[in-house]
C-alpha cells in the first residue's frame, strides 16, 4: 500500500507536534515554514529550539520554504495562527487541485471588512478545497511527547474526515470523525476565551468554585452561540467542547490561562501580549467573538467580561459587574433547552 503523503504549513509548536505524530501513524511528511533561517535549522541541526529545545526531528521529516512542494500530496494541514491563515490559503488557492483535503489547526477568529469570521468561513470564501478542521483537546507539547490523546477531525463529508484520521491515527493518539465543522470551530474559539477567564479567576485567588462556576457558565454561553449558527449541540458535551475546556481551563500549559493568570495578578495587558510573547489566540479573537455573538442575538457575558479586561477594564470591575448581573429562570434553563433541542 502507498504511503499516504500529508504537508504541513507551519512549524511551530503545533505543527512541529502534528508532523511528529502523522509520522508515528505511517504518513510520509513535507514541512513548509515561512521562516527560511528555521527551515534550515530543521534540515541541518534537526532541531525547532524555539519551540522545543529537546525534540530531534526524525531523519524522514523534511523542511522547506517552497509552497509548491504541497501540490501533489493527499492532504494539507495548515498550522498557522488565525491571523495568518488568509495570506496562507490565498497561496494555495493557485497551487492545490480541488479534490486535496485542507485541515485547520487554528482556534482563533478574525474580523475584517465581512464581519466576525470562524477559520472555515474564511477558507470557504478563499479556497473550495474540501475543509477539515482539526479540534481538542491537545496540548503540543504532550504530542510531542507521545503522551496518550484523543482529539476530534471534522469534515461535512465524513468519508473525508475519517480519510484525515488516518493520516495521524495510532496507538497513542486516537482521532474520531465528525461532521460537525462549525461545532469543533465554535468550541475552539470559545474555550480559548474561557481560558483567559478562568486564567484570571486563578490569579485573583478566587478558588476552585468560581473556576468551575466559569467553566460551566462557559460551556453554557458555547453551546448557544454554536447551536444558533447551526451546530450539532452534542459536539460540546464531546472531546471538542468539555474536553478542550477541561484541558485549556486548568492548566499553565494553555497559553490563554496563563495570559489569563497574569492579568489576574496584575500584569499590563500590552506588556504580555508583545513581540515575542506566547501567542494567545483568545486575546485576539475575544473582541470579535462578543462581536459576532451580539449580530446573533445571543448574550455570552463571561465571554465579554474577558474582551471588556483585555481592552482595559480593571479585573475587580469585570467580576463585580458579573457577580451582579440579574439571574433568572431563563438563564438557569438555557443550557438545557439547547441540548434538548
Amino acid at each position: 500500500m502507498t504511503a499516504k503523503t500529508l504537508g504541513i504549513i507551519g512549524a511551530g509548536s503545533f505543527g512541529t507536534a502534528m508532523a511528529s505524530t502523522a509520522l508515528r501513524a505511517g504518513t510520509h511528511v513535507t514541512l513548509v515554514t515561512l521562516s527560511k533561517d528555521q527551515a534550515e535549522e530543521i534540515e541541518t541541526h534537526r532541531t525547532n529550539k524555539a519551540y522545543f529545545p529537546n525534540f530531534v526531528f526524525p531523519s524522514k521529516i523534511h523542511a522547506t520554504t517552497e509552497m509548491n512542494t504541497v501540490k501533489d500530496l493527499d492532504a494539507v494541514m495548515v498550522a498557522v495562527p488565525a491571523g495568518a491563515l488568509a495570506g496562507v490559503l490565498h497561496q494555495l488557492k493557485d497551487i492545490l487541485p480541488s479534490q486535496t483535503p485542507v485541515i485547520l489547526t487554528s482556534k482563533g477568529m478574525v474580523s475584517d471588512k465581512g464581519g466576525p469570521s470562524l477559520p472555515y468561513l474564511m477558507h470557504q470564501e478563499t479556497i473550495h478545497n474540501p475543509c477539515v478542521v482539526l479540534a481538542g483537546p491537545n496540548f503540543a507539547s504532550e504530542i510531542v511527547e507521545d503522551l496518550p490523546t484523543a482529539t476530534s477531525i471534522a469534515c461535512y463529508n465524513l468519508d473525508i474526515a475519517r480519510r484525515a484520521c488516518s493520516f495521524f491515527h495510532h496507538g497513542l493518539f486516537r482521532t474520531y470523525p465528525s461532521q460537525d465543522v462549525v461545532g469543533c470551530q465554535v468550541a475552539g474559539v470559545v474555550k480559548n476565551v474561557l481560558a483567559i477567564g478562568c486564567g484570571i479567576v486563578a490569579g485573583r485567588g478566587l478558588g476552585m468554585n468560581t473556576q468551575a462556576a466559569v467553566v460551566t457558565r462557559g460551556l453554557a454561553e458555547m453551546t448557544r452561540l454554536g447551536v444558533r449558527l447551526g451546530a450539532d449541540s452534542t459536539t460540546f458535551m464531546g472531546l471538542a467542547g468539555v474536553g478542550d475546556l477541561m484541558l485549556t481551563c486548568t492548566s499553565v500549559k494553555s497559553r490563554n490561562y496563563s495570559l489569563g493568570f497574569a492579568l489576574g495578578q496584575g500584569e499590563a495587558v500590552q506588556k504580555l501580549i508583545q513581540d515575542g510573547s506566547p501567542l494567545s489566540e483568545g486575546y485576539f479573537s475575544a473582541p470579535t467573538l462578543v462581536e459576532l455573538a451580539k449580530t446573533q442575538g445571543v448574550e455570552m457575558p463571561l465571554c465579554q467580561a474577558v474582551a471588556d479586561v483585555l481592552a482595559g477594564k480593571p479585573a475587580e470591575s469585570a467580576i463585580s459587574d458579573l457577580l451582579s448581573r440579574p439571574t433568572s429562570d431563563h438563564e438557569f434553563l438555557e443550557i438545557s433547552d439547547v441540548l434538548v433541542a
